[in-house]
């Protein structure tokens, strides 16, 4: 039986729930599964969820969105399509985050026609795989999410330590918030106050909850 769960995201400085992301078990699972049934399937299975109200809708929900499926597939890109309008007639707030994959020259112009649904077009996972510069500038998010692998940078023994901070001032002219993955340690946490960082989430401040089974 498959799974819907969620992870808060939270105000850095005053530690307190913002929103939460909302992910289906089976795109984890499964991960290495593309069709368009699965995908389909999680999406209809967290809709109903919500619509059930076996998810909490009381703080902007974040939904990722499969950039490979919305170029490859138009039924997958009809199913995003109608969830976003279900919710935002419902005058649930949705923001979508774009997964990593790799994805068509479509891509562009399907956010465009996603963004007026949701609150935010968040890019997720950025600095792993597809998540880098090229597709910030081809999508023009509202919101990143720095991987988690970055956090790792953070550490004052790390090689790479402070492109953390220099990865956040390349972005903070763009007007792009961000939102910080894998905080694990308060050390992490204070590190990202000290430097600007508002908004994130990871195991340290809140682990993932099951909200519905399905």
């Amino acid at each position: 039986m498959a799974t819907i769960r969620s992870q808060t995201i939270f105000c850095l400085h005053s530690e307190q729930p913002i929103g939460h992301e909302i992910f289906h078990s089976s795109l984890r699972t499964q991960a290495h599964k593309t069709c368009d049934l699965l995908h389909t399937k999680a999406l209809a299975d967290t809709l109903k969820a919500i619509q059930s109200a076996k998810i909490r809708m009381d703080s902007p929900a974040y939904i990722n969105v499969s950039c490979q499926r919305l170029t490859d597939s138009n039924r997958y890109f009809r199913a995003v399509l109608y969830l976003l309008q279900t919710l935002q007639s419902a005058e649930h707030t949705v923001r979508i985050e774009l997964t990593e994959e790799a994805a068509e020259s479509t891509l562009e112009r399907r956010v465009s026609l996603l963004r007026p649904l949701c609150d935010q077009v968040i890019l997720d996972d950025f600095g792993s795989l597809s998540s880098n510069f090229d597709r910030l500038f081809t999508i023009q998010p509202d919101a990143i999410k720095f991987d988690q692998t970055l956090m790792t940078t953070t550490d004052e023994t790390h090689a790479l330590h402070g492109f953390y901070q220099r990865l956040l001032a390349l972005i903070v002219p763009m007007n792009i918030e961000i939102i910080a993955e894998g905080i694990e340690t308060p050390k992490q946490l204070t590190y990202l106050k000290s430097i600007g960082i508002t908004k994130g989430q990871g195991f340290y401040l809140s682990k993932p909850v099951i909200q519905a089974f399905v």
